[in-house]
């Protein structure tokens, strides 16, 4: 069996058992309007100052936005390649469920979209985890799961139910519905919120940030003029903004399209030809995207990754 498709049944296995959700959600990010129930968030001075006082607070590291909206409703949006030693202290925000004003029951966001792991973040998470899920059972009522594409994808979504006899989860590819499921009447409020605290927290532009979550979902396949019009935003504001941070769009999208041709050599079957029309480029126009990326031709590129090179 190859690796795809190992994932793929380790997903239908997740999907099995868990009802996991894979649904798509269009929302306006920007213009939302400030809900009277949703109270804005504090940010705490460190991890130890968050897990001192947590309600109302969020906090950041290098790979991670924690938050806490209520003592039921919390969350974390993850991001980078983080080490072993790193995810460790990410899962350390989680001990905010022990402070005293804390619910008893738990409703769990957790955003990890740009997160990319390597097998020894990988295990170091699987270990916490089978360490932690009795504790984690009998704390959280619901965690919605928001993932992206690829192996790191396949990876989290199906590590919960490799463990077994853990807490109710459901895994979705947009924030929208996630939010929604743990914050009913609030979801799309929380998810702006959230959205804007990571984008304030890594020092994106809230425009540029849901950018790049558009272009991480559809492989930089998007026109400029269809991401103006998701963003609700002119093709002339959009520019403007991708020039003030240093970017264009023609290079945001080459490097999207890039990393999406290159995730589908390694991971999947699909014909060079078939991964070039995924990308939205010619099968030409993929071989000399590919060869100025990783000096090789598309073939040759599967062919090492696939010997383990």
């Amino acid at each position: 069996m190859t690796d795809s498709a190992r994932s793929s049944d380790m997903l239908a296995h997740a999907t099995s058992a868990f009802g996991a959700a894979a649904l798509n959600w269009n929302r306006g990010v920007m213009g939302s309007q400030t809900n009277p129930m949703l109270q804005p968030m504090t940010q705490a001075h460190d991890t130890d100052d968050f897990l001192r006082n947590p309600l109302g607070r969020w906090v950041r590291s290098e790979h991670m936005v924690g938050w806490c909206q209520s003592p039921s409703l919390c969350g974390a949006t993850l991001f980078g390649c983080p080490d072993a030693d790193s995810v460790l202290q990410i899962l350390r925000v989680f001990d905010a469920f022990k402070h005293p004003e804390m619910a008893s029951q738990i409703g769990l966001v957790i955003d990890a979209r740009q997160l990319h792991v390597n097998m020894d973040a990988f295990e170091a998470l699987a270990t916490w985890l089978n360490t932690n899920r009795n504790k984690l059972k009998s704390r959280i009522r619901i965690q919605a799961g928001i993932v992206g594409t690829g192996v790191t994808a396949l990876v989290l979504t199906g590590i919960l139910p490799l463990l077994g006899g853990i807490h109710p989860f459901l895994v979705f590819n947009e924030p929208g519905p996630a939010f929604d499921l743990v914050a009913p009447g609030l979801g799309r409020a929380l998810a702006d919120q959230v959205s804007n605290l990571v984008c304030e927290a890594r020092q994106v532009d809230p425009v540029l940030g849901t950018l790049h979550q558009l272009m991480e979902r559809t492989g930089g396949s998007s026109s400029i003029a269809e991401a103006a019009r998701k963003l609700h935003v002119s093709k002339r504001t959009l520019q403007r903004k991708l020039t003030e941070a240093g970017d264009s769009f023609r290079e945001l999208q080459q490097r999207y399209r890039v990393r999406k041709a290159l995730e589908l050599l390694r991971t999947t079957s699909l014909k060079v030809a078939s991964v070039a029309d995924r990308v939205g480029v010619s099968e030409r126009g993929l071989n000399k995207m590919v060869h100025v990326a990783e000096g090789v031709s598309p073939a040759e590129y599967r062919r090492r990754k696939q010997a383990g090179g």
